[in-house]
């Protein structure tokens, strides 16, 4: 079960008018579920219910965005895991945050499993922490997808547990805070 926390750090109208750098909100989603996907392609695929709504007091607040992915694979000779956040304004269209500006493979994050003195793939946690300007004080959606660098099928991709063995499990999490600008 995932569990959702809210806590308003200054009263929404707390902060006088210029005033930068205060915390106005944070959102916090400890994200238990087991997800599972076993796509083909090298696409990133969006994490059931790994995500989080935040409502910006003022348009030009920044949100910080922290995300902690615990990963898993199959297989760990060959495949890449790889995550990003993706962000959505309400009545808005998505976008990717946090990565970089140019690459054929950009991404939030990610690492390689190419172990191959073993046969028993792993689960790791990655994170990012990185400022997102949604430039709104409409609802503004934040989720998390995972994929693999394997472009055949076979390659299955985990979040919150090891790829050979349900009984190794983690957590994931994604923070959101709402900083004044």
């Amino acid at each position: 079960m995932s569990e959702l926390r809210t806590n308003r750090i200054v009263p929404r109208d707390g902060l006088p008018s210029g005033s930068s750098g205060g915390i106005i909100q944070v959102k916090n989603l400890e994200f238990e579920t087991i997800f599972s996907s076993s796509h083909s392609g090298s696409q990133l695929v969006d994490v059931t219910g790994f995500n989080l709504n935040i409502t910006p007091t003022r348009s030009d607040s920044k949100i910080l965005v922290t995300v902690q992915v615990a990963g898993g694979l199959n297989d760990n000779v060959g495949y890449n895991f790889k995550f990003d956040v993706v962000r959505t304004p309400s009545g808005g269209s998505s976008t990717t945050i946090g990565v970089p500006s140019a690459g054929t493979h950009a991404m939030t994050g990610g690492y390689n499993l190419y172990d191959s003195n073993s046969s028993v793939p792993y689960i790791f946690g990655m994170g990012k922490t990185f400022f997102d300007s949604p430039a709104t004080t409409s609802s503004v959606n934040y989720k998390v997808r995972v994929g693999h660098s394997h472009s055949s099928s076979g390659a299955v991709v985990y979040v919150n547990r090891r790829g050979s063995s349900s009984d190794w499990r983690s957590i994931s999490t994604l923070t959101l805070m709402e900083v004044s600008g």
